[in-house]
């Protein structure tokens, strides 16, 4: 069965598309402590990056280095995960504002 688990894993992440954001809670229907170490395992061997305990990216790499999701895809999914509002504030919201205002001119 832990073969099956690790295959189901592997399959998700190896098909998924280049950026995407994987958490152990992504593996839900798994035992966590197991899903933890074939993260782990993956990280090594190359197939996603670890950006934080428990975060982790099916990044890019290309000629120039690694590609990155951005910040805000990154919170966008950690904000979908934990099921929480996001709120921009400080200089964020107001480039934001000042685009809007532009375009909606």
């Amino acid at each position: 069965m832990q073969r099956t688990v690790e295959h189901k894993v592997k399959a998700k992440i190896t098909y998924a598309r280049y950026g995407e954001v994987f958490f152990v809670s992504t593996f839900h229907q798994f035992d966590v402590e197991y899903v933890t170490k074939l993260l782990a395992q993956f990280e090594k061997e190359g197939l996603i990056t670890r950006i934080a305990k428990g975060v982790y990216v099916k990044a890019k790499k290309t000629r120039f280095g690694v590609v990155y999701p951005s910040a805000f895809e990154l919170v966008t999914e950690i904000a979908k995960r934990d099921k929480a509002i996001v709120f921009l504030t400080g200089e964020t919201a107001a480039l934001i504002f000042l685009l809007v205002s532009l375009t909606s001119h």
